[in-house]
C-alpha cells in the first residue's frame, strides 16, 4: 500500500496527514503520536501490539506502523523541544504532546501560521548560534571542532552542552537535520542523487538508507505520492 498525503516539516517537528503505507520497523530521535482520524489505529511498538485512538510512541523505540486505508495523522517532535515547552514541568511527554498535536492539527487544516510558541525553542546562545552553522553547512562535512571553536568552546565542552541541551550528539543531530533538508529538496521536485548531495549525504543510497532505517520507507516509496513543504511559521 502507498503513502499518501501530505508532508508539513518543520523546525524540529513534523506533521504527516493522510494513507499509512507499507513499511519496515525503524526508530527515530523523535517523539511521534499516531491518531486516527475516522477509526483507532494501531502499530508494533518495541514488539508489542499497540491499538488505540492515539498511539504515542518514544524518541529512539522501533516501531512499524500498520497499513490502512483509512486517513491518520503522525506528529514528530525533537524530544528536547518537548521538554522545553512552557508550562507545568511535570508532565508526561505523552501528556505534552497530544495538546500539541491538537493545536497543530487545528492550525494546520485551516491552513494557519504555524505560531512557534507552540514548542519550545532552544534559548542557550551558543547552541543556537551553533544550530545556525549546521543548518548553513548540511552541504558540506560538519566538524565538531569547527563549530566548537565558532562558539568559543572546547571540543569536550561543546559536546557537553550540545547533546545536554538537544538530547543528541552532534552527529545524530546533524544526520536528522541533513533528512529534512533532503527531504524538503524531494518535495521542491529535485530527485534523490540531488537531493542527497544538497544535504550533504554522500549518495542516494545513503539518503535512502538513513530514510529506511528512521522511518521504515525510502524516497522512492513517497516522492509521487506525498506532498512535502516547509510550513510558514510566525
Amino acid at each position: 500500500m502507498k503513502w499518501t498525503g501530505g508532508l508539513a516539516l518543520g523546525d524540529g517537528w513534523a506533521f504527516y496527514r493522510g494513507l499509512a503505507g507499507d513499511n519496515t520497523p525503524h526508530a527515530h530521535y523523535a517523539v511521534q503520536l499516531i491518531c486516527g482520524r475516522i477509526s483507532p489505529t494501531s502499530a508494533i511498538v518495541d514488539g508489542d501490539y499497540v491499538a488505540g485512538e492515539i498511539i504515542f510512541i518514544p524518541s529512539n523505540t522501533r516501531h512499524q506502523l500498520a497499513p490502512r486505508p483509512e486517513p491518520l495523522d503522525i506528529l514528530y517532535v525533537e524530544s528536547a523541544l518537548l521538554h522545553l515547552e512552557a508550562g507545568e514541568k511535570n508532565l508526561t511527554e505523552r501528556d505534552r504532546a497530544v495538546p500539541l498535536y491538537r493545536k497543530l492539527a487545528q492550525k494546520l487544516r485551516r491552513g494557519d501560521e504555524i505560531d512557534l510558541s507552540l514548542l519550545g525553542v532552544y534559548t542557550e546562545p551558543r547552541i543556537v548560534d551553533a544550530i545556525r552553522l549546521i543548518e548553513q553547512g548540511l552541504d558540506a562535512p560538519v566538524r565538531l571542532e569547527d563549530i566548537a571553536l565558532a562558539c568559543n568552546l572546547s571540543k569536550s565542552r561543546f559536546a557537553e552542552l550540545f547533546r545536554m541541551t538537544t538530547e543528541l550528539s552532534l552527529r545524530q543531530f546533524v544526520l536528522w537535520r541533513r533528512l529534512r533538508r533532503a527531504m524538503l529538496a524531494i518535495g521542491a521536485g529535485e530527485n534523490a542523487t540531488h537531493a542527497a548531495h544538497a544535504a550533504g549525504f554522500s549518495d542516494a543510497a545513503h539518503f535512502s538508507r538513513t530514510m529506511r532505517n528512521m522511518f521504515g520507507v525510502t524516497p522512492r516509496d513517497i516522492m509521487s505520492t506525498v506532498a512535502i513543504e516547509d510550513p510558514i511559521v510566525s
